[in-house]
């Protein structure tokens, strides 16, 4: 097959036609043009006190956004554990890759635990990122509709 390079220069211009009955080369090897970019997994270790996946009770659970996406689950663990008792703490991770999807969950024994952490962390800079926590959405009084 015939590829232009520096030394053998396209016969006819970028976009133009070829002359007639000539063939116009496509752009990369046919190789190239469909294959997938490698898959990285990303290292982030489960913790010990998430394997029973435990809750808190309603309220009692929070979701921290616009995290790093280097944090991992025991980082977040660190960032939660001076305001309370912590169940569970996990980052979401795309299932493929393993990469953080910038959000994580966690638990807290009681609700008043939950409270006084979502004070201290919400608008928390970290990185360069202001986080938010919010109660997490199972939690929250579902009413007739939903926004979304």
């Amino acid at each position: 097959m015939f590829y232009p390079t520096a030394a053998q220069p396209m016969p006819y211009a970028y976009g133009a036609l070829p002359p007639y009955g000539g063939y116009a080369p496509p752009m990369h090897p046919p190789a190239a043009q469909h294959e997938k970019p490698p898959i990285h997994k990303a290292h982030n270790p489960p913790l010990a006190i998430n394997a029973e996946n435990k809750r808190g009770p309603k309220g009692a659970n929070l979701a921290l956004f616009c995290i790093p996406n280097s944090y991992t689950d025991q980082q977040v663990y660190d960032l939660a554990t001076p305001h309370g008792n912590v169940l569970f703490a996990q980052v979401s991770t795309h299932r493929d890759t393993g990469l953080s999807r910038g959000y994580a969950f966690v638990s807290y024994e009681t609700v008043e635990e939950a409270n006084v952490a979502m004070s201290a962390l919400h608008n928390l800079a970290i990185e360069g990122r202001a986080l938010r926590c919010e109660v997490a959405r199972s939690d929250r009084e579902q009413g007739g509709s939903r926004p979304y």
